[in-house]
């Protein structure tokens, strides 16, 4: 329903994420974050070179760059270089630790464009129970986020869009 410009990605995996937005937004910049470890948690986790390829299935034409390693230390090394960058949307599913996802929300909510759309997976998974709880506090309790979770299905999802 928007264009988005800048997408920025935490936990890329197969590149599912990345690439619904390719599919609707060709011409997206993509910033994809993962420390690509093979069989992570038991399940595949293919590398940047498919990740490409799936790209590719929707003509994506934007800039993609990987940045690989641990995101609680690559994005805030990103961030000194690209100060100036921000994002229309913002995906967050990496480390599910509660020290993970905490530094992860905090390192990039004020690098989301005004108008820009924030998500968060899994914050009903019975493995991180904590997820919603962290979401509460670190995004919904804030007065410049509107936001939205659903946790009818699946592992639930939590939306925010920055007002300010």
């Amino acid at each position: 329903l928007f264009e988005v410009e800048n997408y920025l990605e935490i936990g890329v995996r197969r590149g599912r994420s990345m690439s619904i937005v390719a599919s609707q937004c060709k011409y997206v910049n993509i910033y994809g974050f993962d420390m690509w470890i093979k069989n992570y948690v038991g399940a595949e986790n293919p590398g940047q070179n498919f990740v490409v390829k799936e790209l590719d299935k929707f003509d994506h034409n934007g800039k993609i760059e990987f940045l690989n390693g641990d995101s609680k230390k690559t994005i805030p090394e990103f961030f000194l270089k690209n100060s100036n960058l921000y994002f229309d949307l913002i995906t967050v599913d990496g480390d599910h630790s509660l020290l993970g996802a905490r530094t992860d929300l905090r390192n990039i909510k004020n690098h989301l464009k005004i108008g820009g759309v924030l998500v968060f997976d899994d914050i009903s998974s019975h493995e991180h129970p904590y997820l919603k709880k962290l979401w509460e506090k670190e995004i919904k309790s804030q007065n410049n986020f509107y936001t939205h979770e659903f946790t009818d299905l699946g592992l639930g999802v939590a939306f925010a869009i920055r007002k300010y």
